[in-house]
């Protein structure tokens, strides 16, 4: 690996919250450590060229192409993305806002108000509820008002209390289908609207097209309240954000939060680590598929799989370097710790912590593999104490 500056870019990802200082020397000096560097300069460069583009996109006026690039840019936490795309969301909303130059701060810089949701966010999901509401073949608000005082007795078992009915007027639903409220629905409303625009669907006979399940409108609520609390908005009262263990450990036919960093470049595990990997039973089958979908916890948990059972710890910190390039706290703590090694005594703590956090929680696949996990490292640690080099072999 030549070409290099390996001091620029360690102090360039330190500076982006990428490394820690207390690496930089110890990876500069260490050959196995500047390779590494090569990898997350890479990984920089592909994430600062996406900027660019975002930036680009901007100057010739192309607002659609650079929101998309400045979305992708701003769950990666890339220079001032997010404040770029705040302000190309409200100048389009507002076409009379001048914009400002990237880099820059104008004295009234446009940006979204403190207790209020981001425009496009609830317009987006609104645009949700719209096509639904079509595609059942709803003939008007009084309709589907209507619809929503019967639903206690058409679904008794979403409404036990029969004298909870959810009665909604014509405004109200005028009110959120056309995106003028200041924040999200609340699950309430999104099950008795779902609910009634499938009943008259039902009774018009029509099978209507991604007809989604009452879970998966849910759902897809909670994914625009997560990004519009990742971006410091009001969401609704009463919201939650989501509890860590649920996106550490969650199922992989659950969305990623659609705020969530995720891994700037595809990752390619190799067949044997893939066949470790499932060799932890259901929670490492879930792992791979969520690996393949970008999520860097997978990755690093992954990785920690890798390290109870394999010595390569060369393939292993290439992972955990991928996984870092999100600011995955703990993937970087067990880069920091020293470039030519792998903390087994480390990953065994990490092991241990997440085996403890998934049986307190209820995700008893994950329980059991990182409990085998720690299992084989204690072993490990037991035979070798913390002194397993990359030549000694599993």
């Amino acid at each position: 690996m030549t070409g290099f500056d390996f001091t620029s870019i360690f102090h360039h990802a330190a500076e982006q919250g990428r490394t820690s200082e207390a690496a930089l020397t110890r990876w500069t000096q260490d050959p196995s450590g500047r390779e590494r560097a090569a990898l997350l300069a890479a990984m920089i460069d592909a994430q600062d060229a996406l900027y660019s583009e975002a930036i680009a996109a901007l100057e010739r006026d192309d607002s659609q192409t650079a929101e998309r690039l400045l979305r992708h840019c701003a769950r990666m936490r890339i220079g001032d993305a997010g404040e770029l795309l705040n302000e190309l969301v409200a100048r389009r909303h507002s076409p009379s806002l001048s914009a400002r130059s990237p880099g820059t701060t104008a004295p009234n810089a446009v940006r979204t108000p403190p207790g209020v949701e981001k425009p496009s966010i609830r317009e987006e999901f609104s645009a949700q509820l719209r096509r639904l509401y079509q595609e059942c073949g709803v003939s008007s608000l009084s309709e589907l008002s209507e619809t929503c005082r019967c639903l206690p007795d058409r679904y008794p078992e979403f409404y036990p209390d029969r004298f909870d009915v959810p009665a909604y007027s014509k405004s109200t639903f005028s009110a959120i289908l056309n995106g003028r409220r200041k924040c999200l629905p609340d699950p309430r409303f999104v099950t008795a609207f779902v609910l009634s625009c499938q009943s008259i669907a039902e009774l018009n006979g029509l099978k209507v097209s991604e007809n989604e399940t009452l879970s998966e409108w849910h759902e897809k609520l909670r994914r625009y309240e997560d990004e519009s609390y990742a971006v410091g908005q009001f969401v609704r009262r009463g919201y939650q954000p989501w509890p860590v263990e649920r996106i550490w450990f969650r199922p992989a036919s659950t969305p990623l939060p659609r705020s969530m960093a995720t891994n700037p470049t595809p990752v390619a595990l190799g067949a044997r680590q893939k066949e470790t990997i499932t060799e932890y039973g259901a929670y490492g089958d879930t792992l791979l598929i969520r690996i393949d979908q970008g999520d860097p916890h997978a990755l690093y948990q992954g990785s920690l799989l890798l390290m109870g059972q394999s010595g390569d710890d060369d393939s292993i910190t290439r992972l955990l370097t991928v996984a870092s390039t999100t600011n995955h706290t703990d993937a970087l703590a067990l880069l920091s710790t020293d470039p030519s090694w792998i903390d087994r005594s480390l990953a065994n703590t990490q092991a241990t912590f997440l085996a403890d956090r998934a049986n307190q929680t209820g995700y008893d696949d994950a329980a059991v593999a990182f409990n085998d996990c720690a299992t084989h490292l204690d072993h490990l640690l037991h035979l070798w104490g913390n002194e397993l080099r990359p030549a000694e072999r599993i």
